[in-house]
Protein backbone atom coordinates (compact mmCIF):
# COMPACT_ATOMS: atom_id res chain seq x y z
CA UNK A 1 0.00 0.00 0.00
CA UNK A 2 1.48 3.60 -0.67
CA UNK A 3 2.30 6.35 2.27
CA UNK A 4 -0.95 7.97 1.53
CA UNK A 5 -3.26 4.79 1.23
CA UNK A 6 -1.96 3.97 4.51
CA UNK A 7 -2.01 7.61 5.81
CA UNK A 8 -5.60 7.20 4.91
CA UNK A 9 -6.47 4.01 6.20
CA UNK A 10 -5.00 5.11 9.79
CA UNK A 11 -6.88 9.31 9.60
CA UNK A 12 -10.20 6.92 9.30
CA UNK A 13 -9.71 3.96 11.69
CA UNK A 14 -10.26 3.76 15.32
CA UNK A 15 -7.01 4.88 17.40
CA UNK A 16 -7.56 3.00 20.16
CA UNK A 17 -9.34 -0.12 19.24
CA UNK A 18 -6.53 -0.43 16.07
CA UNK A 19 -3.13 0.61 18.28
CA UNK A 20 -4.51 0.44 22.13
CA UNK A 21 -1.98 3.91 21.96
CA UNK A 22 -3.30 7.41 20.76
CA UNK A 23 0.10 8.51 21.15
CA UNK A 24 1.76 5.88 19.54
CA UNK A 25 -0.96 6.52 16.30
CA UNK A 26 -0.26 9.90 16.69
CA UNK A 27 3.71 9.19 16.43
CA UNK A 28 2.79 6.68 13.19
CA UNK A 29 0.55 9.12 11.25
CA UNK A 30 3.58 11.86 11.89
CA UNK A 31 5.90 9.36 10.40
CA UNK A 32 4.03 8.22 7.38
CA UNK A 33 2.97 12.01 6.72
CA UNK A 34 7.07 12.66 6.85
CA UNK A 35 7.49 9.61 4.64
CA UNK A 36 5.45 11.22 1.35
CA UNK A 37 8.23 12.73 -1.12
CA UNK A 38 6.71 16.21 -1.60
CA UNK A 39 8.17 15.12 -5.65
CA UNK A 40 5.51 12.83 -5.54
CA UNK A 41 2.51 15.63 -4.39
CA UNK A 42 1.75 17.30 -7.58
CA UNK A 43 -2.06 17.74 -7.22
CA UNK A 44 -2.48 21.10 -5.20
CA UNK A 45 -5.71 19.44 -3.59
CA UNK A 46 -4.27 16.02 -2.46
CA UNK A 47 -1.13 18.32 -0.91
CA UNK A 48 -4.36 19.76 0.95
CA UNK A 49 -5.94 16.88 2.04
CA UNK A 50 -2.61 15.16 3.36
CA UNK A 51 -1.70 18.46 5.60
CA UNK A 52 -6.06 18.69 6.87
CA UNK A 53 -5.90 14.95 7.07
CA UNK A 54 -2.86 15.00 9.24
CA UNK A 55 -4.35 17.83 11.76
CA UNK A 56 -7.20 14.85 12.32
CA UNK A 57 -4.93 13.83 15.24
CA UNK A 58 -3.23 17.30 16.43
CA UNK A 59 -4.78 19.41 18.51
CA UNK A 60 -4.08 23.30 17.20
CA UNK A 61 -4.92 26.59 17.42
CA UNK A 62 -7.32 28.60 15.23
CA UNK A 63 -4.25 30.69 14.67
CA UNK A 64 -2.54 27.76 13.41
CA UNK A 65 -4.91 26.08 11.42
CA UNK A 66 -8.30 28.49 9.83
CA UNK A 67 -9.26 24.99 8.37
CA UNK A 68 -12.29 23.77 10.73
CA UNK A 69 -13.40 20.35 8.87
CA UNK A 70 -17.02 19.47 8.71
CA UNK A 71 -17.55 16.04 9.87
CA UNK A 72 -20.97 16.15 9.66
CA UNK A 73 -20.88 12.45 7.27
CA UNK A 74 -19.06 10.75 9.52
CA UNK A 75 -20.69 12.04 12.80
CA UNK A 76 -24.48 11.65 11.90
CA UNK A 77 -23.45 7.70 10.43
CA UNK A 78 -22.48 7.29 14.30
CA UNK A 79 -25.37 8.58 16.06
CA UNK A 80 -27.53 6.56 13.82
CA UNK A 81 -25.98 3.75 15.14
CA UNK A 82 -27.63 4.16 18.18
CA UNK A 83 -30.21 6.79 17.10
CA UNK A 84 -31.72 5.50 14.06
CA UNK A 85 -34.13 8.26 13.79
CA UNK A 86 -31.58 10.63 14.31
CA UNK A 87 -32.18 13.38 11.81
CA UNK A 88 -29.60 16.01 11.38
CA UNK A 89 -31.03 18.87 9.57
CA UNK A 90 -33.73 19.13 12.88
CA UNK A 91 -30.84 18.87 14.94
CA UNK A 92 -29.61 21.87 13.80
CA UNK A 93 -32.36 23.77 13.38
CA UNK A 94 -32.88 22.95 17.20
CA UNK A 95 -29.24 24.13 18.02
CA UNK A 96 -29.65 27.58 16.09
CA UNK A 97 -33.13 27.96 17.79
CA UNK A 98 -31.19 27.51 20.88
CA UNK A 99 -28.35 29.86 20.48
CA UNK A 100 -30.41 32.99 19.08
CA UNK A 101 -32.82 32.75 21.67
CA UNK A 102 -30.13 32.48 24.24
CA UNK A 103 -28.69 36.06 23.09
CA UNK A 104 -32.44 37.49 24.25
CA UNK A 105 -32.31 37.77 28.00
CA UNK A 106 -35.88 37.40 28.10
CA UNK A 107 -35.56 33.90 26.86
CA UNK A 108 -32.83 32.10 29.09
CA UNK A 109 -35.43 31.42 31.62
CA UNK A 110 -37.48 29.52 29.49
CA UNK A 111 -34.45 27.81 28.41
CA UNK A 112 -33.27 26.27 31.48
CA UNK A 113 -34.03 22.94 30.93
CA UNK A 114 -31.85 22.71 27.45
CA UNK A 115 -29.39 25.18 28.51
CA UNK A 116 -26.17 23.60 31.65
CA UNK A 117 -26.21 26.38 33.86
CA UNK A 118 -21.89 27.22 33.25
CA UNK A 119 -22.83 28.37 30.02
CA UNK A 120 -20.27 31.82 29.71
CA UNK A 121 -22.81 34.68 28.62
CA UNK A 122 -20.44 37.08 28.05
CA UNK A 123 -19.00 35.23 24.94
CA UNK A 124 -22.80 35.58 23.69
CA UNK A 125 -23.36 37.56 20.25
CA UNK A 126 -25.53 40.91 20.99
CA UNK A 127 -27.55 39.76 18.21
CA UNK A 128 -27.56 37.63 15.74
CA UNK A 129 -28.86 39.11 11.96
CA UNK A 130 -28.72 35.54 10.29
CA UNK A 131 -27.16 31.91 9.89
CA UNK A 132 -23.89 32.07 7.77
CA UNK A 133 -23.02 27.87 7.78
CA UNK A 134 -23.43 25.73 10.56
CA UNK A 135 -22.30 22.28 10.85
CA UNK A 136 -21.00 19.27 13.00
CA UNK A 137 -16.94 19.26 13.76
CA UNK A 138 -16.73 16.12 16.61
CA UNK A 139 -18.52 13.77 17.89
CA UNK A 140 -17.15 12.78 22.05
CA UNK A 141 -18.12 9.97 23.65
CA UNK A 142 -17.55 9.38 27.40
CA UNK A 143 -18.72 7.62 30.41
CA UNK A 144 -22.00 7.13 29.01
CA UNK A 145 -22.54 10.07 27.46
CA UNK A 146 -22.21 12.06 23.90
CA UNK A 147 -21.15 15.42 23.38
CA UNK A 148 -21.33 16.73 19.75
CA UNK A 149 -19.17 19.78 18.74
CA UNK A 150 -20.87 22.02 16.03
CA UNK A 151 -19.19 25.28 14.28
CA UNK A 152 -21.64 28.13 13.69
CA UNK A 153 -20.90 30.66 11.60
CA UNK A 154 -22.94 34.09 12.25
CA UNK A 155 -23.61 37.80 11.00
CA UNK A 156 -23.68 40.23 13.91
CA UNK A 157 -24.52 43.55 11.90
CA UNK A 158 -21.15 43.84 9.67
CA UNK A 159 -18.99 41.32 11.81
CA UNK A 160 -18.71 37.95 10.81
CA UNK A 161 -18.35 35.66 13.72
CA UNK A 162 -17.53 31.56 14.41
CA UNK A 163 -18.93 30.01 17.58
CA UNK A 164 -18.26 26.29 18.87
CA UNK A 165 -21.42 25.18 20.82
CA UNK A 166 -21.39 22.40 22.76
CA UNK A 167 -24.42 20.07 23.48
CA UNK A 168 -24.42 16.82 25.59
CA UNK A 169 -27.14 14.07 26.18
CA UNK A 170 -26.84 10.52 27.98
CA UNK A 171 -26.31 7.79 25.31
CA UNK A 172 -29.58 6.51 23.72
CA UNK A 173 -29.57 2.92 23.12
CA UNK A 174 -33.47 2.65 21.77
CA UNK A 175 -36.01 4.98 19.68
CA UNK A 176 -38.33 7.02 22.15
CA UNK A 177 -41.44 5.16 20.77
CA UNK A 178 -42.41 2.16 19.07
CA UNK A 179 -45.20 3.89 16.51
CA UNK A 180 -46.81 5.17 19.92
CA UNK A 181 -47.35 8.91 20.13
CA UNK A 182 -45.82 10.10 23.45
CA UNK A 183 -47.16 13.45 24.12
CA UNK A 184 -45.15 16.23 26.17
CA UNK A 185 -45.02 19.43 27.36
CA UNK A 186 -43.18 22.01 25.18
CA UNK A 187 -40.33 23.65 26.86
CA UNK A 188 -40.70 27.29 25.21
CA UNK A 189 -44.42 27.50 25.74
CA UNK A 190 -46.18 25.15 27.66
CA UNK A 191 -48.38 23.60 24.93
CA UNK A 192 -48.75 19.87 24.08
CA UNK A 193 -46.09 17.98 21.59
CA UNK A 194 -46.82 15.31 20.06
CA UNK A 195 -43.64 12.31 19.00
CA UNK A 196 -43.57 9.35 17.59
CA UNK A 197 -40.96 7.42 16.13
CA UNK A 198 -38.56 10.49 16.39
CA UNK A 199 -36.41 12.41 18.98
CA UNK A 200 -37.05 16.02 17.57
CA UNK A 201 -40.32 17.94 16.37
CA UNK A 202 -41.93 21.36 15.79
CA UNK A 203 -44.41 22.80 18.41
CA UNK A 204 -47.91 23.41 16.55
CA UNK A 205 -48.74 26.34 19.15
CA UNK A 206 -45.01 28.20 18.80
CA UNK A 207 -43.31 26.94 16.08
CA UNK A 208 -40.14 26.06 18.07
CA UNK A 209 -38.54 23.15 17.45
CA UNK A 210 -38.66 20.55 20.66
CA UNK A 211 -36.42 17.82 21.57
CA UNK A 212 -37.67 14.75 22.91
CA UNK A 213 -37.36 15.23 26.83
CA UNK A 214 -35.65 11.79 27.43
CA UNK A 215 -33.30 12.31 25.17
CA UNK A 216 -32.89 15.78 25.39
CA UNK A 217 -29.61 17.68 24.23
CA UNK A 218 -28.47 20.09 26.53
CA UNK A 219 -25.95 22.82 25.48
CA UNK A 220 -22.95 22.81 27.56
CA UNK A 221 -20.39 25.04 26.49
CA UNK A 222 -20.47 28.27 24.18
CA UNK A 223 -17.24 29.22 22.84
CA UNK A 224 -16.14 32.28 20.65
CA UNK A 225 -13.83 31.61 18.27
CA UNK A 226 -10.70 33.48 18.09
CA UNK A 227 -6.93 32.96 17.36
CA UNK A 228 -6.46 31.51 20.69
CA UNK A 229 -8.99 28.59 20.41
CA UNK A 230 -7.80 25.10 20.60
CA UNK A 231 -9.70 22.00 18.16
CA UNK A 232 -8.98 19.20 16.53
CA UNK A 233 -10.40 18.14 13.15
CA UNK A 234 -11.36 14.51 14.50
CA UNK A 235 -14.71 13.28 13.60
CA UNK A 236 -14.90 10.84 16.47
CA UNK A 237 -13.34 11.16 19.80
CA UNK A 238 -13.24 8.33 22.38
CA UNK A 239 -12.42 9.45 26.15
CA UNK A 240 -12.37 6.38 28.39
Amino acid sequence: MSNFGRLIDLLSSDVNDTYGDEERAMEKAKAILMGIPHSDINDTKLNALIINAGDDFFECSYAENKYIQNNTKAIVTKIKVTTPSFNVHAFLDFVKDVFIKLTEDKNRARLEKIVGKNIDYTQLPDYIDYYDLSFLNNYIISKGKEAVKILVSIVDGNDCKKYFLTFERQNPMFNPSNGEPIIVKCPYCGGSVEFINTIYTTCKFCSNTVAFSEYDWILEKVELITDETRFTNRAIIKIK
